[in-house]
Parts: C-alpha cells; structure tokens; sequence
C-alpha cells in the first residue's frame, strides 16, 4: 500500500510538472539559393534547453557538414569547441542572437519563414507575450532593407525576403561576400508603456488646436 501511494503521489507531481512547463517555441529559417538549393535553421526554446553545451535531446548537437552540397550553418557559442550546428536550443530567458553563414551557393538566396509562430499563444506572457523583435543584419540588408531607421529586415512585418532582390540590377549587390554571415536577432523586447509615452511628450506642443488645415507641432 506504502508503494502504491508514492507511485501515485510520483505520478501526480510528473503530471504537475508537464501541465506547468513552458511548451517548446521551434521556430525555422529556410533558404533556397538561385539553382533551388535548400537548406534550414532551427532555433528552438525549451524549459529543458541549457545555454551552455549541447542539448543533444533537442537536435543540437555538432555537425559534419558535406562540402558539395549547399549548406547554411551557426556555431554553438555555449561550446569550448564552437562546433558548426543546425539547430540552436536556448532556455526561454535567453534571446537569440547568432551569426548564420553559408558555403556552396548560388545567388540570389530566398529566405523564409513562418510570421504566425512568432504570436504563438503559448509563449510567455511576459515581457510582452509574443516575439516584437526579429531582425535579420547584414551588409546586404544595411542598405535593402523594410526598417530603414536601424538599417536592417524586420521578420515579424513580412515571411520572405530575397538576398539580394533580383530587380537590382547594380553588379556590386551581386557580390556574394555580402549575404553573408547573416545575424538573426530574435526575442520580447519590453516595450514603451502609454503611461510613459504621456509622460515624455508633455512637452510637445501642437497648435493651432483644434485645427483644420494644417497642424505645428
């Protein structure tokens, strides 16, 4: 009887554990090059992940990568050996920030992915609740890009992008040393609250106010 109740109780706190536990975020980065080449990035959060090492049960692990084919790749920055990897598997505290690189390909490179995963309903609540801050960088989209201000692609405003958009037709955006490495920059940026928006423009005055024709501010 004693056996039987800790096995029950053992049972009832697994159970606790699952229902509580965050569920995993896999979120992918697709690239077909000009020739149809394929190849994808998986960035996963997970409650088990770790930052340092490899999470092996969640696909991270070292890789050995065919140099006749087609390849994009990251490195494992929480490894002494920064071995080259496809899959990156971090604990949902942290947000990703990795440098992808690629070898054997043909421009131009199409890059997708899926925007829907990015307001996941499962992902924390907090800071904001869903991911506001994915960003590709690189000497390619500093200068064609759709977030001119910080000069760089905003994904959670569209699902594809062409590296480089095959309507340039000036040969220095050919050069392939510019699409890559490409930095992937993923994660809830706390946003300004209306309560401190209001507070820092009191001191912006519009008038005429009301106005019909044209407003100073």
């Amino acid at each position: 009887m004693k056996k039987l109740v800790i096995v029950i109780i053992a049972l009832m706190l697994t159970q606790a554990c699952y229902v509580n536990a965050q569920p995993q975020w896999k979120f992918y980065l697709a690239f077909e090059d000009g020739i149809g080449a394929k190849d994808t990035i998986w960035f996963i959060w997970d409650t088990t992940a770790t930052f340092m090492g490899y999470d092996t049960l969640l696909g991270e692990k070292p890789l050995f990568l065919n140099n006749n084919a087609f390849n994009v790749y990251t490195f494992n920055n929480g490894s002494m050996s920064d071995d080259t990897i496809k899959t990156v598997a971090y604990p949902y505290y942290e947000y990703f920030e990795e440098d992808i690189q690629a070898f054997n390909y043909e421009l131009p490179i199409k890059i997708t992915w899926d925007t829907s995963l990015f307001h996941a309903d499962y992902l924390p609540p907090e800071p904001v609740g869903w991911v506001n801050y994915a960003r590709l960088y690189s000497d390619y989209f500093f200068w064609v890009n759709n977030n001119p201000i910080d000069n760089d692609f905003d994904m959670t405003l569209i699902d594809t992008v062409m590296s480089p958009d095959p309507s340039i037709t000036d040969p220095w955006f050919w050069q392939s040393w510019i699409h890559f490495p490409i930095s992937i920059y993923m994660h809830q940026e706390e946003t300004t609250g209306v309560k401190q928006l209001y507070e820092e423009i009191q001191d912006i005055v519009f008038y005429p106010n009301p106005s019909k024709s044209y407003l100073n501010i």
